[in-house]
């Protein structure tokens, strides 16, 4: 075993040291909670059904479905596969790296994302986002061997990856318009470099098209509904440069302090001065001088292509049209970032500069990580639904808003049956006067009302006006983005006595609690 596999592996090992510690130790929240509910459906087909998924391609609820049937629903075992992606993706990184560059490069890259807090947390995370950045990685890997040697072998795993990757993620396919913006700038730039021929290339895009046709129905549908709905919100100009900062840790400085390094992957230090015959006069520094050149554009290029689409694209789209950009989903453009800083690093070309530089990265990252595992990142859903649920007495009502919740995340972690739960408002999360009627006619008919309260949106207020009308509150529990409310009916002949009217009445109480 040579020294740089031995550095591969050690990293390898702490990065399923990292992303194994405390795996199940926080409450899966409401989106794990949709990956779940999937992947415990019966049929296979029923994946495939679009009607049973959260508008995301399926590839990652059928890998999730399989490994549920054999190792169980538990919070540890349904983040497993995320992390075994992220594992297997520190060494593809290795490898893309290794294609485009040399070992050091290589090595550099996936001890960053190894240590990445935010891959970290991904890792921890049962959704399809280490998949995706998995396979982003993949289909770099076989389009890189591609342009250097366009054969059937490499054709083959570029679209079979490619495929996968489109049927992971929707924001998979910036990642393959990415590759085709960067090989129409080699045509124009440097056509003699260009080795992949437009003809041969124009077929593997076919192939990738034909096989994503039966998706592009559902991927339509969701973008119409985003349009309508408007789930996303729009991004700012800090989102751009917030991206980097996201990569670097959620740190501004070191967000800047790897930018100047992944800039510096086009630039190369070169020494110049008098050959060795001129040993006096190297030694006196007369003749020696350094500057600043090019070198690697075309692989440098082809990561800012990469890395540039996947962030700059969904931004631009976003102010003109549909919010689509979320930090979590730009996860398949970080690897890019990665090998860029550490052949930055490298590029310094001065063994000081690059032991203080990786002193300042090592030095980091260990304390990012500790952060990670010492807050709250999910939502409680797991000891909000457990204290509920061991005060509750036989017949209470439940009332979970937003609706969804109750189906995608409550039901996981609830067990009694003897309780009427019920999503409230039915349709949606938002309050409104017809609500309002529909929840006194709801009062009516019980002594006991909880109220779970997650996503908040606006008018939530009206919820607990409403019920204190005719209720009086017992209980107030506040677990991470979760609240609970008990509300107890109050005898006739105490409520002209007690009760306040609106948020004065409701502030009462509160008080006297």
């Amino acid at each position: 075993m040579t020294a740089g596999q031995l550095i591969l592996l050690l990293i390898l090992l702490m990065g399923l040291i990292t992303r194994l510690y405390q795996l199940g130790e926080e409450s899966l929240w409401h989106d794990e909670g949709v990956s779940v509910r999937i992947a415990q459906t019966e049929s296979t087909l029923e994946i495939l059904n679009p009607g049973q998924l959260d508008d995301n391609p399926p590839f990652y609820y059928l890998i999730l479905h399989g490994w549920v049937k054999v190792f169980g629903a538990s919070e540890f075992s349904v983040r497993f596969p995320s992390l075994i992606f992220s594992v297997v993706t520190v060494f593809f990184l290795y490898k893309l790296a290794f294609l485009l560059y040399e070992e050091k490069t290589a090595l550099g890259a996936a001890g960053l994302l190894c240590l990445s807090g935010y891959h970290v947390y991904y890792a921890q995370e049962a959704r399809g986002y280490t998949l995706m950045a998995l396979e982003s990685v993949i289909s770099m890997y076989f389009f890189v061997k591609l342009n250097a040697k366009s054969n059937r072998a490499n054709g083959i795993g570029y679209v079979i990856s490619s495929t996968l990757l489109l049927y992971t993620h929707s924001y998979s396919l910036f990642v393959i318009l990415g590759q085709n913006l960067y090989l129409s700038g080699l045509a124009i730039f440097s056509p003699l470099s260009r080795r992949i021929r437009w003809k041969n290339w124009l077929l593997l895009q076919g192939g990738l098209v034909i096989l994503f046709v039966p998706w592009l129905r559902v991927l339509l549908g969701k973008i119409i509904r985003i349009q309508t709905t408007g789930l996303l919100w729009a991004p700012s100009i800090l989102d751009v440069p917030g991206a980097f900062k996201t990569f670097s840790g959620d740190s501004a400085w070191m967000g800047v302090f790897f930018i100047l390094l992944a800039g510096g992957a086009l630039i190369w230090f070169k020494q110049n001065g008098a050959g060795k015959g001129e040993a006096g006069q190297m030694r006196s520094g007369k003749t020696i001088y350094r500057h600043i050149g090019f070198s690697h554009l075309e692989q440098g290029g082809l990561l800012w292509c990469w890395l540039g689409v996947l962030i700059i694209l969904p931004y631009v789209i976003s102010l003109v049209s549909t919010p689509i950009m979320q930090s979590r989903y730009l996860i398949a453009a970080s690897p890019a970032f990665y090998i860029l800083v550490s052949r930055g690093i490298f590029n310094l070309n001065r063994k000081l500069l690059i032991f203080l530089t990786a002193g300042v990265v090592l030095g980091f990252y260990p304390g990012e990580i500790y952060r990670n595992y010492n807050r709250t990142n999910k939502e409680a859903w797991r000891e909000a639904v457990g204290r509920l649920e061991n005060e509750a007495e036989a017949g209470d009502a439940v009332l979970v808003n937003a609706n969804y919740c109750l189906g995608n995340i409550y039901n996981y972690y609830g067990r009694r049956t003897d309780l009427d739960k019920n999503p409230f408002p039915k349709e949606g999360k938002e309050i409104s006067e017809e609500n309002i009627r529909h929840l006194t006619a709801i009062a009516e008919k019980y002594d006991r009302i909880w109220l779970v309260l997650s996503h908040e949106s606006k008018n939530i207020d009206l919820l607990t006006e409403s019920l204190i009308r005719t209720h009086q509150l017992a209980e107030h529990w506040i677990f991470y983005r979760i609240k609970i409310y008990l509300f107890k009916k109050v005898p006739a002949k105490f409520k002209l006595g007690i009760l306040g009217k609106g948020k004065i009445g409701f502030s009462f109480f509160l008080f006297k609690l």
